[in-house]
């Protein structure tokens, strides 16, 4: 199968505008930072892709190609996060790339199935 890639770009910027970048050490200081993530789907890897970003996962092997935030983290785990903060573009991918991807999970019920009530909740007040 042909590697389809999520790259991901952290980029550092101050927090606020008023901070004093000239001042040596600036960076250091949590407060005064924030960092901007670029997120990007390719068929092919570039040098640039490959020295400047922080996250590579190839969707089609369901594999970690880079992490540079060191973390320990597998395929799986690096994958909900972009999932969640990009389901549109994932999904899609991931359905055509793995169609049991979209198939919801069968959970097999081992008792009676109980009915909840809902006429009384809190947005029904």
């Amino acid at each position: 199968m042909k590697p389809i890639y999520l790259v991901a770009y952290y980029f550092q910027k101050p927090a606020n505008p008023r901070v004093k970048t000239a001042r040596p050490g600036w960076m250091k200081e949590q407060n005064n930072v924030s960092w901007d993530e670029q997120v990007g789907i390719t068929r092919y890897l570039k040098n640039r892709d490959i020295t400047t970003a922080k996250v590579i996962l190839d969707l089609a092997n369901r594999k970690v190609v880079k992490n540079d935030w060191k973390r320990g983290q597998e395929f799986d785990e690096l994958f909900e996060y972009f999932h969640r903060g990009y389901p549109e573009q994932t999904t899609k991918i991931m359905e055509q790339l793995h169609p049991e991807f979209s198939q919801p999970a069968v959970t097999v019920s081992s008792g009676p199935v109980r009915t909840i009530d809902t006429s009384n909740s809190i947005s029904s007040v």
